[in-house]
């Protein structure tokens, strides 16, 4: 951190300008900030800015507070972005960028849970764009020594998933634009998606941030700014999902899903449901059997066995998280196998998924009898696509041009 790169002079000289009296009026503007260090290095400068809001951390303020600290901070922090811009490549060493959004992470953090704080915070132009901004430099995050700092790495990419939850960035919002701004394009934001969930099912967490909350807090943000309630509207940018499906996102979720059925944390279940709603809006959104068949190759039947499971716990919400959105994710196949290549895929999955399903697998199950639906109508569908590859089975197809009297064999086309 800056505090370590600073000399022991340098920190003498500036911190009785805290220490020495509390009032936040004493606490020096950006403006007054520069005037201070005038004559010292941009180096100098960006190591005091930072400096500045490490050290409100280290004061244990209380939330009430922080609506007269926050113009401060936000000053602080423009005035490191501006003066770094003026490093040369032998000074940027020296004042590492991921260390001022830790110092800052840390700061809007704290906090977080006052009200007043926080609207002022979220609504402030560009604060966004900063968590974006934080959000793409946690993979560059290093201490002192070089070495990755990956329990501090670990906890600032949970407070950057909670932000996000909590952003409200619908499609149309000025919050996602911003966000889309900072990371580049659409894409590059669904990228950052994308590769923080598997770094959720590969790499430790805090203790305080378990796989399933932060998971669920990156489907929360999924969600809400990549799904268009209003089909009416004229969208000024398409939306996250669609940036996230042409990225495989269903590959994702098909991991997720496999990740979190070997979960035992309580809260794994409700984070399931997410999963198996999104899921199905990818599925119900695009044309017919874009993505079903590529998912039951991938094994969405025997996750979907592994998620009913699941689903058998006994509890309260159960049945509107998880049961309810699984119940017509089944009814959604099986409306999807009417199509060949969707069918093709299934009949595959369902010989490898035979040792382990049943019109008896779920008996006493609360989605038992959706399962037996399900499973009925599969082996009708199987039926006709075995019908359909007998060498007696014949159909034709007539040709666009209506002049042509031929009808080849549509299996030929």
């Amino acid at each position: 951190m800056v505090r370590d790169i600073l000399s022991a002079s340098q920190r003498a000289a500036f911190l009785p300008v805290w220490f020495a009296n509390l009032n936040l009026e004493k606490i020096p503007t950006s403006e007054q900030l520069e005037k201070m260090y005038r004559g010292s290095t941009t180096v100098e400068n960006i190591q005091c800015a930072v400096l500045s809001v490490d050290s409100i951390l280290r004061l244990q303020l209380k939330e009430d507070v922080g609506t007269s600290l926050w113009p401060r901070v936000w000053g602080w922090f423009e005035f490191i972005e501006i003066h770094r811009a003026y490093l040369t490549a032998a000074d940027i060493p020296l004042v590492p960028e991921t260390n001022a959004y830790c110092t800052f992470m840390s700061f809007i953090s704290a906090f977080r849970g006052h009200p007043a704080t926080w609207n002022l915070m979220s609504t402030t132009p560009q604060f966004w764009a900063r968590i974006v901004k934080a959000w793409s430099l946690l993979p560059q995050m290093n201490d002192v020594a070089g070495e990755v700092a990956e329990a501090e790495r670990s906890l600032m990419l949970h407070i950057v998933a909670e932000f996000l939850a909590a952003s409200k960035a619908s499609p149309d919002s000025g919050i996602l634009a911003e966000m889309i701004e900072a990371a580049g394009s659409i894409h590059d934001l669904a990228r950052l998606v994308l590769e923080f969930m598997r770094v959720a099912i590969t790499q430790p967490l805090p203790e305080s941030a378990s796989p399933a909350s932060y998971l669920n807090n990156l489907l929360v943000f999924a969600v809400r700014a990549g799904v268009c309630r209003d089909r009416g509207s004229v969208m000024p940018r398409r939306p996250l999902i669609s940036a996230l499906c042409e990225l495989d996102l269903h590959v994702e979720l098909l991991g997720v899903l496999f990740f979190l059925c070997d979960r035992s944390e309580p809260d794994t279940w409700m984070v399931l449901g997410a999963c198996v709603r999104l899921m199905r809006y990818i599925v119900n959104s695009s044309r017919p059997n874009m993505w079903l068949g590529p998912l039951l190759q991938r094994g969405l039947l025997r996750a979907l066995i592994l998620v009913t499971h699941r689903a058998g716990i006994d509890h309260d919400e159960a049945e509107p998280r998880l049961r309810e959105p699984l119940r017509t994710f089944l009814h959604d196949i099986t409306s999807g196998l009417v199509y060949y290549h969707p069918i093709v895929a299934f009949e595959k999955a369902f010989k490898e998924a035979q040792g382990s399903i049943s019109a008896d697998t779920f008996k006493d199950h609360p989605l038992s009898a959706d399962w037996k639906v399900f499973l009925s109508s599969a082996h009708e569908l199987l039926g006709v696509l075995e019908d359909f590859h007998s060498p007696s089975f014949r159909t034709s197809k007539a040709c666009d041009n209506l002049q042509v009297g031929h009808f080849p064999d549509i299996r030929s086309l």
